[in-house]
C-alpha cells in the first residue's frame, strides 16, 4: 500500500474474532491482532479506518434468527464499544456499519448472501434493527469519546428506466430507489422513514420501531459514507421472461428486469455507468440538506484479466472505470458536493459474498486456487437456500 502511495486503509473488524458467540468478555489474541495490523498501517504512514461491522454475525446470535430479533442490535452495540474502547487512541475514523441494505435484503429477502433466508417480514425487521444497531454503537462510542470521526457507510444506487417511460416503469424506479436509498438515508439523516416505503411494505411486513429508536438512529453523523458501483438499470418485461429476481429483493417491483442495454459491462456483469454518481451525488445534496460530508467509501469493479508472462496484469479496463468514476465525483464537487475521502473496492481481491473467490475487484491479484479451498456457507434449515 505504501509503495502505491494509498493514504489510507479501510478495514472491518470480524465480530466472530473478538466475541465468538457474540457476547461476553473479547478474546485478547482477537484484540491483539488489530492492534498490530494498526500499528503496522500507521508505521507505513498509512490513516487506519476501522469498521466493527460488515456482515460477520457470530454463528450463536445466527442460530437465535440473528437480524430479524431486536436483541442482536443490543449486542453488536456492546461489542463495538469493546472494540472502539480498545482501539480508538490508535485509529481516528470509524463506520458504524457498511451496507445494512446488504444483509437486510440480500440475506433475508432474496437468500442470495448469508443467511440465505427468503422473507420478506424477516429482511423487513433486519433493516430496523441493522439501522438500531447503527444508533446504538454510535451513542457507546462517543459515550467514550466524542471527538468527530464517525459515519455510516450506504450502498446507494439510481434506478433508472433508460428507454422509454411508463407508469410501471416509474413506479417500479420508486419501490425500488425507496428500498436502498431513503429507507436508511431518511431515519439517519430526517429521524423519520419514509411514508410511500412504509406503505409499499405494508402487505409483507412491519418494522418494529419502538419509542425512541428513530432518535438513537438519527444520531449526528460526522460523515456519511457512500459506496457506489452502478445504476440500477430497468425494462418492461415479457411475460416469459418476467424472472422473480427484482421481486425477489423489492417487495412489490413485478413485470420489470434489469437490462444492460447501451453500457459497457464488467465481468460481473453489471453495467458501467460513471454518470450516475455525479447524478446521486447532487441528488443527495438536493434532498438532505443537512447532509454531512461525503465519504465515497467503495467504487470499484470486478475484470478477471489473466496476467501476462511477467505476472504483471494489463488492467486498462479499471483504470479506466476509476478514472471515470472519478471525473464524475469531480463534477458533483464543482457543483457543490463535499467529498472528503475516495476509497477503491478493493485494496487485494476478496471474497465477494455469494460470489466467493470467482470476481476479481482487487488492484492486487490474489492466487485464488490457494485460497477458496474449504470455505463453505451454512444455510437456515427449511427456509430456503
Amino acid at each position: 500500500m505504501a509503495r502505491l502511495g494509498l493514504r489510507a486503509y479501510r478495514f472491518s473488524i470480524a465480530w466472530p474474532r473478538i466475541q465468538p458467540a457474540g457476547h461476553g468478555p473479547p478474546l485478547a489474541s482477537g484484540l491483539h491482532f488489530y492492534r498490530r495490523l494498526i500499528n503496522e498501517v500507521l508505521h507505513a504512514g498509512i490513516q487506519p479506518v476501522a469498521g466493527p461491522y460488515h456482515s460477520d454475525l457470530p454463528q450463536e446470535l445466527e442460530d437465535r434468527d440473528g437480524w430479524p430479533v431486536r436483541d442482536t442490535a443490543r449486542r453488536v452495540a456492546e461489542y463495538a464499544e469493546i472494540v472502539f474502547g480498545a482501539l480508538q487512541d490508535r485509529v481516528t475514523s470509524w463506520a458504524t456499519i457498511n451496507d445494512p441494505w446488504c444483509p437486510a435484503f440480500l440475506g433475508h429477502a432474496s437468500g442470495v448472501h448469508v443467511p440465505r433466508v427468503r422473507d420478506l417480514a424477516r429482511a423487513i425487521r433486519a433493516a430496523d434493527h441493522l439501522l438500531l444497531r447503527h444508533g446504538l454503537a454510535l451513542r457507546a462510542m462517543r459515550a467514550i469519546d466524542p471527538r468527530p470521526r464517525q459515519k455510516i457507510t450506504l450502498n446507494l444506487i439510481r434506478t433508472t428506466p433508460p428507454g422509454p417511460r411508463s407508469a410501471k416503469l416509474d413506479d417500479a424506479a420508486r419501490r425500488i430507489g425507496g428500498l436502498q436509498n431513503p429507507l436508511f438515508l431518511d431515519p439517519a439523516l430526517r429521524g423519520a422513514y419514509p411514508d410511500d416505503v412504509i406503505d409499499d411494505l405494508a402487505s409483507f411486513g412491519r418494522l418494529s420501531i419502538e419509542v425512541d429508536d428513530l432518535a438513537t438512529i438519527a444520531e449526528p453523523l460526522d460523515w456519511l459514507g457512500v459506496n457506489f458501483y452502478v445504476d440500477r438499470s430497468i425494462e418492461l418485461a415479457p411475460a416469459a421472461d418476467a424472472v422473480p429476481a427484482l421481486s425477489n429483493i423489492f417487495p412489490g417491483v413485478i413485470g420489470v428486469r434489469e437490462t444492460t442495454a447501451g453500457h459497457a459491462v464488467t465481468d460481473s456483469g453489471w453495467p458501467v455507468t460513471p454518470g450516475g454518481l455525479c447524478d446521486l451525488l447532487i441528488a443527495l445534496r438536493r434532498l438532505y440538506p443537512s447532509l454531512p460530508p461525503l465519504w465515497m467509501t467503495e467504487n470499484g469493479a470486478a475484470y478477471n484479466d489473466k496476467p501476462k508472462a511477467d505476472g504483471s496484469v494489463d488492467d486498462w479496463r479499471r483504470i479506466a472505470f476509476r478514472a471515470d468514476h472519478i471525473s464524475s465525483g469531480s463534477e458533483a464537487m464543482a457543483a457543490g458536493v463535499e467529498i472528503a475521502a475516495y476509497f477503491i473496492w478493493s485494496f487485494l481481491d476478496d471474497f465477494e459474498g455469494s460470489e466467493g473467490y470467482s470476481n476479481r475487484f482487487g488492484l492486487i491479484q490474489g492466487e485464488f486456487a490457494r485460497l477458496s479451498a474449504g470455505h463453505t456457507v451454512k444455510a437456515r434449515p427449511g427456509i430456503g437456500t
